[in-house]
């Protein structure tokens, strides 16, 4: 299965509103991606760090998509979730310097949907 095709099946639980089986799903992916390569890699207990190259993008962009689009469904424990994963498995591991877009994504869009998401959470009766 493509990252794409991973990607569409987040997607498609958002809208059928399984939100536990997106967060699994997007989880899992970006895991996948970030494996090292069974061959040539870094070997076990290296302290080298694997590059920052395609796939370790695609796992930041699906985890960055996948957190933000739960988060405005309120979701915020999986929202959070990955975007945690997504600074300490993507941006720290690769050692992928915060730019001007994603310290923009950070500072502005995060807290934004974080407020939304608490603001919208049914309160218990």
């Amino acid at each position: 299965m493509t990252s794409s095709a991973a990607h569409q099946q987040v997607l498609d639980f958002l809208t059928a509103g399984d939100y536990y089986s997106a967060h699994q799903k997007a989880r899992t992916t970006a895991t996948r991606l970030l494996a090292p390569p069974r061959r040539g890699g870094p070997s076990p207990g290296s302290t080298a760090t694997l590059p920052y190259d395609k796939k370790a993008q695609e796992a930041g962009q699906g985890l960055w998509d996948a957190s933000r689009r739960l988060l405005e469904k309120g979701q915020v424990g999986s929202g959070v979730d990955l975007a945690v994963m997504l600074i300490e498995d993507v941006w720290k591991a690769r050692e992928v310097g915060c730019g001007k877009e994603e310290r923009g994504e950070l500072t502005v869009d995060v807290p934004l949907l974080l407020a939304s998401a608490l603001f919208t959470r049914r309160r218990p009766s």
